[in-house]
């Protein structure tokens, strides 16, 4: 490879990379759109405001180096541009995710990632429980309330991608051999946290105080811990009379 990309390429090129897999349904991109990609607020850094000839150089420049192409026919309004990054490099749908942020902020990347799962799990369960519902034949909310199986479900194949993420991130993370001082630390301090919180129901807020004649002092206190954050749980345990500070 003998040439450079400027920074109006990269972020052509990046744009039209990122809405090939993000948003396939409006891809290839027409100038308009390609514009509104590079200059969208979210999910750029630099953020920046090209006009269309600045777009039209860029394209330019990465059709010379075949890293682009534009569409054009009897069956297509207005010509559309498309990438040939992946298609130059031999690159499979992972490897031109992971090109496409390269050169972005860690900080950029991580959010990125975020973003991504969440929509995939959100729009998968959605599209799931509008299924079921259809299914079902539900049209009011006392039908849906009193179906004969759960209908907010992901789908049984992101499920199983859900599982396999969880089993990644326990083996690789939570129980990775690093972590063993973090799981005694946080285990010492719910313990503590329990017994102190047996002998003074009182240090519990008066909503959780009223569910002790019914549900038991356990499991009062046991439901208070659990609905928790992390932090809160460290406050409350150093104000009970914990020795030492956990971080997580």
């Amino acid at each position: 490879m003998d040439w450079q990309l400027d920074a109006a390429e990269v972020r052509v090129l990046g744009a039209l990379l990122e809405k090939e897999i993000a948003t396939p349904e409006y891809y290839p991109l027409s100038l308009n759109a390609l514009v509104n990609a590079c200059n969208q607020k979210t999910n750029r850094e630099p953020v920046v405001a090209y006009d269309e000839s600045t777009v039209e150089d860029a394209l330019e420049g990465l059709r010379h180096k075949s890293l682009a192409t534009r569409l054009t026919g009897r069956d297509i309004r207005v010509p559309k541009h498309a990438q040939r990054f992946t298609e130059e490099f031999n690159l499979g749908r992972r490897e031109a995710a992971l090109a496409n942020y390269r050169s972005a902020a860690p900080k950029v990347v991580v959010y990125e990632a975020l973003r991504r799962v969440l929509n995939v799990l959100v729009t998968d369960l959605i599209e799931e429980v509008r299924a079921r519902v259809t299914a079902l034949g539900a049209t009011t909310l006392d039908e849906i309330r009193h179906a004969p199986e759960r209908l907010a479900t992901l789908s049984p194949r992101m499920e199983a991608a859900r599982m396999g993420m969880k089993d990644f991130l326990y083996a690789g993370l939570y129980n990775s051999p690093g972590q063993e001082h973090v799981h005694a630390q946080a285990e010492k301090v719910i313990v503590e946290l329990f017994a102190f919180l047996m002998a003074e129901p009182g240090l519990m807020p008066e909503d959780h105080q009223a569910q002790i004649p019914t549900e038991g002092l356990a499991r009062t206190v046991a439901d208070y811990i659990a609905g928790m954050t992390d932090s809160y749980i460290v406050q409350l345990w150093e104000r009970c009379g914990g020795g030492y500070v956990l971080r997580i």
